[in-house]
């Protein structure tokens, strides 16, 4: 479970799915940036990606968002071999709801080819909490 605070321009998607939540490496997609780890990538405009950001129109990675992530990973690895963990380079988006799905694509392509081998997506859980072990339903506004 991650605490996160929600915004104007930070909304999550709702879920009900039973999986629980593991997270790693966080990615975060708000309306006006991308962070990962505390760190801000880049600067979106209403979830845009800026195209000076990219090498060409098109592509689907986005150069400086990779190499943090490399970064980020090779640091968590090193972190999960000194406590003798499995390094499993899981990572965790954030992203706001209204977000285009141009933008998570493409962040989702740069965080894999930054190493990340298993995405996951944070959301508001909703439904009936017996999947989840607790009691009643939560409802969110």
């Amino acid at each position: 479970p991650m605490q996160i605070k929600q915004t104007d321009d930070l909304r999550l998607p709702v879920s009900m799915s039973p999986m629980p939540p593991e997270a790693h490496l966080s990615i975060l997609v708000s309306q006006k940036q991308v962070v990962v780890d505390d760190r801000i990538v880049l600067q979106l405009d209403e979830g845009a990606i800026d195209e000076s950001d990219l090498p060409g129109r098109d592509a689907r990675i986005v150069p400086e968002l990779q190499r943090v992530v490399e970064e980020a990973l090779e640091a968590q690895s090193r972190f999960n071999a000194q406590l003798n963990r499995e390094d499993r380079k899981v990572a965790t988006l954030v992203v706001d709801g209204r977000v285009p799905f141009k933008t998570i694509s493409r962040v989702m392509s740069s965080a894999q080819a930054g190493g990340a081998a298993d995405l996951r997506f944070a959301v508001q859980r909703f439904g009936s909490s017996e999947t989840y072990g607790g009691e009643g339903t939560k409802r969110v506004p």
